[in-house]
């Protein structure tokens, strides 16, 4: 003798449970693979691309999160260059310029060759 539910809050609930299910399938998943050096971080993300790339469809997975990749490493060097300013260290008179380029650029910013020199000289 349980409760008996009218019909309509059935189909309500095959509803509720089907969106959630939808949802749930739309959700990306977001990894992080942590390790030392040698340790196969990169052959295990080239490998997870090759058994899912129907996920990734025809864009190659660089492609479609090349523009994220250049954000961060742009805000990298930029916290990098403000936290050693802001702790004393003094640029030389050679590097100042590149210094400077840098912090102006926007986050958005593209990462071409001239701004990828830059970083490298100051690295």
């Amino acid at each position: 003798m349980g409760i008996k539910f009218p019909r309509s809050n059935k189909i309500v609930n095959e509803k509720i449970s089907k969106y959630l299910e939808k949802e749930q399938q739309q959700k990306p998943c977001k990894l992080v693979l942590l390790g030392p050096e040698k340790a196969g971080k990169s052959t295990l993300f080239k490998q997870i691309e090759n058994i899912f790339s129907d996920c990734f469809g025809s864009i190659g997975i660089r492609d479609k999160y090349k523009d994220s990749i250049h954000s961060n490493v742009i805000e990298g060097i930029k916290t990098l260059i403000e936290q050693a300013q802001i702790h004393g260290f003094e640029f030389s008179s050679q590097r100042i310029d590149a210094v400077n380029k840098i912090i102006e650029l926007k986050l958005n910013s593209k990462l071409t060759e001239e701004i990828g020199e830059l970083i490298s000289d100051l690295w």
